[in-house]
């Protein structure tokens, strides 16, 4: 009988936890603080490269040394890797939000499913969720589409190096079929992508997001890793790798720092573009002797890179728990986010070290024992290990109670909202309301000179999902204005919507603006802003009604702005709307049918003023 050859390991690369390290770092930032790094999302693409590389690399040795792949072992090991920490993290989200924040349970059978049969991604796609909004789809789960896309991808690079190894003979033909997988996955990227539109298909769909994972391939069938771990390096061309190293790292700052996920450059190109360079810097990081790979070995860096799964897992759902619990009341911003941190890092040691680190192997069957064992001794014995038993169990029982009554409810106020949005987006499209209906509207609150005057003011709106929710009623006031609101937009993406429509011809004499619900922005992001609309305009920012830690913030940067500056004026309808809940829908932030009204209203007494 022949003897099954083995796999030759490869000693761990420390410098890769640093990637990892680089990578988690801007997903939470994005998530915690977009204003500080508005292009954190990329550090998803450095992972999905990071991980094809490392797949690759390990199904090319095995098949290289054994002459077959062992289908079934790579898979027990990809399962073992995500599938236990996921489900931990489920069963106890779950079971909070069943004890605590039963709003959040409404629709999330399907999440739930889809996250554990990893097609969560297309799952948000069919249910036309947004990812960049952060109020009509406030699921803990939103950010579970990325290992969605990281399992299906683990099916496919199996066929493709199947593929790769029994159609073609030379190096050279398997780099170019790889290249060509790029290509497609990019350029569908690119074709599928609508300027204006919400991206969010082309963002989780796994056709449009592959080629990450491409040019992690292509990279390890190019640059093994066994090969880049030799000691024996010319000086000049570890100096050469040095530098370019630095400079790969530089441009990979830059674009995390300032690309913003609605920028189009992302969709054209710019994702591609990003994931090359990360694969530049994986190929040098993982050399021992270049010097820049010291630096990626720094063991505060690799110990949180080493744990960067299990800390994706948590700052999301902890993230989202937190603001529901604030009840509609802003926290201190400072205060929130490091109850998030030290939670996020508590929780992901715990399913480190006993979760992702564990031995699942028979590890059921003995715990079932060791739960029998505790049953059958003595009452007043371990009692320690019983409440631990009986919490677990409390745990488990509310998370499958949570999950067995969720409801499924296509009217709940997050889709009503959504409805809302999509409906006032088409009127835009559309149509042209008169001012006719403003006097109705009014209600007496102007006389018919004064709607005759807002009738005739052109004004140009710009702003996000709140902007749109009343858009119907402010065209009603303002049937010649220009509306531009966008689903998920944050104050530092405007500038090139405001250049566009300086380029359109549709930046009027008034503006106003209204931003700041989907997150905060530093004071040269609103300094740029109002630089970009020029001082020749009378500009009106409207304060932030939002029940999250960055609504002080927020509003204190637009109060001080107008107290600087002649020409800009604040509308506040943070103050106007204290008190008045039957003014918005659940979610505290978007305007029903009579918030709507007012918060046109006030727009309107402000700009006659």
């Amino acid at each position: 009988m022949k003897k099954q050859q083995t796999v030759t390991n490869i000693p761990y690369v420390k410098g890769l936890d640093g990637i990892r390290f680089l990578g988690i770092i801007g997903v939470i930032i994005y998530h915690l603080a977009p204003q500080l790094m508005p292009g954190g999302y990329l550090g998803v693409n450095l992972f999905f490269v990071l991980s094809g590389y490392l797949i690759t690399d390990k199904l090319i040795r095995e098949i290289k040394q054994t002459g077959q792949l062992h289908i079934r072992a790579f898979y027990r090991k990809r399962m073992k890797r995500l599938l236990p920490s996921t489900l931990f993290m489920l069963v106890l989200v779950l079971a909070w939000i069943t004890w605590f924040n039963r709003e959040l349970l409404v629709n999330l059978k399907g999440t739930v499913v889809s996250a554990l049969l990893f097609v969560n991604n297309w799952w948000q796609i069919i249910q036309g969720d947004s990812y960049f909004d952060r109020f009509t789809t406030p699921s803990p789960f939103v950010h579970l589409w990325s290992l969605a896309v990281e399992m299906q991808f683990y099916i496919l690079i199996v066929l493709v190096i199947w593929g790769l190894f029994t159609f073609l003979s030379t190096q050279r033909a398997r780099l170019i079929a790889i290249g060509i997988l790029t290509l497609l996955s990019a350029g569908l990227m690119a074709w599928l992508y609508q300027p204006g539109v919400d991206p969010s298909r082309v963002y989780y769909g796994t056709d449009t997001r592959l080629f990450s994972l491409w040019v992690g391939t292509g990279f390890a069938a190019a640059f093994p890793l066994a090969t880049l771990q030799t000691k024996q390096m010319p000086q000049k061309l570890r100096q050469w790798q040095e530098m370019i190293g630095l400079a790969v790292l530089f441009l990979i700052g830059v674009m995390m720092k300032y690309v913003t996920d609605q920028s189009p450059f992302n969709y054209y190109g710019g994702m591609l573009l990003f994931s090359l360079l990360a694969g530049v810097l994986i190929i040098i990081v993982a050399q021992p002797t270049v010097k820049l790979s010291f630096l990626f070995r720094f063991k505060p860096v690799t110990w949180l890179g080493k744990r960067s799964f299990v800390l994706y897992l948590w700052h999301y759902p902890l993230n989202v728990l937190i603001q529901q619990q604030s009840n509609g009341q802003p926290a201190s911003a400072a205060r929130q986010l490091f109850l998030v941190l030290v939670l996020t890092l508590g929780l992901a040691e715990v399913t480190y070290r006993f979760i992702e680190m564990r031995n699942w192997q028979g590890l059921f069957q003995k715990g079932v024992k060791w739960a029998q064992q505790l049953w059958k001794s003595p009452r007043k014995a371990h009692l320690k290990e019983k409440g631990l038993l009986a919490v677990s169990m409390l745990v488990v029982l509310s998370a499958l109670t949570g999950f067995a009554i969720s409801p499924t409810d296509p009217d709940h106020a997050s889709q009503q909202v959504k409805k809302v949005i999509e409906k006032n987006e088409q009127l835009l499209q559309e149509t042209q309301l008169t001012g006719i209906q403003a006097e109705a509207l009014a209600n007496g609150v102007f006389n018919t000179e004064e709607l005759s005057e807002l009738a005739n003011k052109k004004v140009t709106f710009i702003g996000d999902s709140v902007l749109l929710s009343a858009s119907e009623e402010l065209v009603q006031f303002f049937p010649a204005a220009t509306i531009d609101g966008k689903v998920g937009r944050q104050l530092y993406q405007t500038v090139p919507v405001v250049q566009q429509l300086k380029k359109d011809r549709k930046l009027n004499k008034t503006v106003v603006i209204e931003l700041g619900s989907n997150g905060d922005f530093t004071k040269n992001q609103l300094d740029d802003l109002v630089g970009a609309i020029g001082k020749d305009k009378e500009v009106y920012f409207l304060t932030t009604h939002v029940p999250r830690h960055w609504r002080e913030s927020v509003n204190q940067k637009l109060v001080s702005l107008t107290k600087n500056e002649k020409h800009i004026h604040l509308i506040d309808w943070s103050n106007t709307s204290t008190n008045h809940a039957d003014w918005f829908y659940e979610d505290a932030v978007h305007p029903n049918k009579t918030g709507a009204e007012q918060y046109a209203v006030l727009i309107a007494k402000s700009l006659l003023n």
